[in-house]
């Protein structure tokens, strides 16, 4: 197995030159080739899981975040669609973030 940078195992694949390779779920690669992700049941690769890190004198001051923060589902295919925005098509994070939370009636 070759290592290989982000961009450069997502080039690979589009160039023919690689058939597999080792990636983030959510890179906007993924998206933007179209890849199919493969099930690891063996359980071979760790998770890497978004969460969110919030001061306890924050949720003390504004009592409903926590429960609006719950709220938040995003699959592995809305985030690397949403990085594919960002890095591929380059929108802003902000504005990408915005009409997703629009879109899920968060705000």
């Amino acid at each position: 197995m070759y290592q290989m940078a982000v961009n450069a195992k997502y080039e690979a694949v589009k160039n023919g030159e690689a058939e597999v390779i080792s990636c983030y779920t959510t890179d906007a690669g993924v998206a933007r080739l179209g890849l199919k992700l493969l099930k690891d049941d063996k359980h071979v690769q760790p998770h890497f899981d978004a969460a969110y890190v919030v001061r306890s004198e924050i949720l003390d001051k504004y009592p409903k975040l926590k429960d609006l923060l719950n709220q938040v589902k995003i699959t592995n295919d809305e985030m690397a669609q949403m990085n594919f925005q960002v890095e591929g098509e380059g929108l802003d994070a902000k504005e990408v973030a915005r009409q997703y939370l629009e879109r899920k009636g968060l705000i």
